[in-house]
């Protein structure tokens, strides 16, 4: 990415945090979204999309399947299009991260019909589509990471930390 464009999609992203703020919806664990905690988990490794689907549907377990999809892909889409990370796939054994070299909207096609049309192929999406959290995207998942633990913190001890989804929301094969 351009380093204008860098700069940019940061000041985008700090004025979102910015509005949220104003609005009280950070700093306390619950109110962590699906977005703030791939931003956080994204600090030190790759996120895979599975990730993303399980906070996204963890957000509102009644939801349905279509809708967790779309509010994931929304979820992915935002993150791209807004600088905090990339799309790619891993290579060299999960040793090295490849970008993919698509347009946002080439890009977002791919992850639909590998994610959505394929869903209950278990040996495919949940493992091989990746994020990777940009430099601003880490600077702004910074800002989380106390409540993220509080949060993480708050699940060990109710034992909820390895939770399963609802069947519905995993791939059947």
């Amino acid at each position: 990415m351009h380093a204008g464009a860098a700069l940019a999609a940061f000041v985008v992203a700090c004025i979102r945090y910015a509005r949220q703020m104003d609005a009280g919806q950070v700093g306390e664990p619950e109110a962590l979204s699906a977005r703030e905690k791939i931003l956080v988990e994204g600090q030190h490794d790759w996120v895979k999309l599975w990730e993303v689907h399980r906070h996204v549907a963890e957000e509102n377990l009644s939801a349905t399947l279509a809708d967790v999809q779309r509010k994931t892909l929304d979820l992915v889409e935002s993150l791209l299009s807004d600088g905090l990370a990339e799309i790619g796939d891993l290579r060299d054994h999960g040793a090295r991260f490849e970008p993919w070299i698509s347009d946002l909207s080439e890009s977002m096609q791919r992850i639909a019909g590998e994610y959505v049309d394929n869903f209950d192929d278990r040996a495919t999406w949940p493992w091989t589509l990746w994020l990777r959290i940009t430099e601003s995207g880490r600077r702004i998942g910074e800002g989380f990471e106390g409540a993220y633990r509080q949060w993480l913190d708050e699940l060990r001890v109710e034992g909820r930390e390895d939770h399963a989804l609802p069947a519905r929301f995993l791939p059947r094969s």
